[in-house]
């Protein structure tokens, strides 16, 4: 499934609405998106919000671009929040060391189904 990537304008902050798969394949269109919205509006204490309510899959390809527009929004003052991501993205940013550096809101915690309620293992 395409990434399809929404831009909507609120006060004192801009939304990425994203719908889709964020991965090796649609990371780049992200990324060019980013470099855009980023350069027209360049100034210092931009607050930009990620959107993944409709994000279905995330990898690290996806999850880099997420830190690389942390990075850039941090240089100049800004702030990177992520909205509501899928408990298994969510898991995914945790894994990596990402989640820590972010501002995340509206997320369901993943929860391991591959382990039992007493901590044994299914199956």
């Amino acid at each position: 499934m395409p990434l399809l990537i929404t831009l909507r304008r609120l006060p004192g902050r801009l939304v990425l609405a994203l719908e889709g798969e964020l991965d090796l394949v649609s990371a780049p269109a992200l990324r060019e998106r980013l470099d855009t919205v980023l350069a027209e509006h360049p100034e210092p204490d931009l607050d930009l919000d990620l959107d993944l309510t409709g994000v279905g899959f995330l990898d690290c390809a996806g999850a880099r671009v997420i830190a690389e527009a942390l990075d850039r929004l941090e240089e100049r003052g800004g702030r990177l929040t992520v909205l509501r991501p899928k408990p298994i993205a969510l898991h995914l940013l945790q894994l990596i060391g990402l989640a820590p550096e972010l501002r995340i809101v509206g997320a369901t915690p993943y929860r391991d189904r591959t382990v039992r309620p007493d901590g044994g293992p299914r199956g």
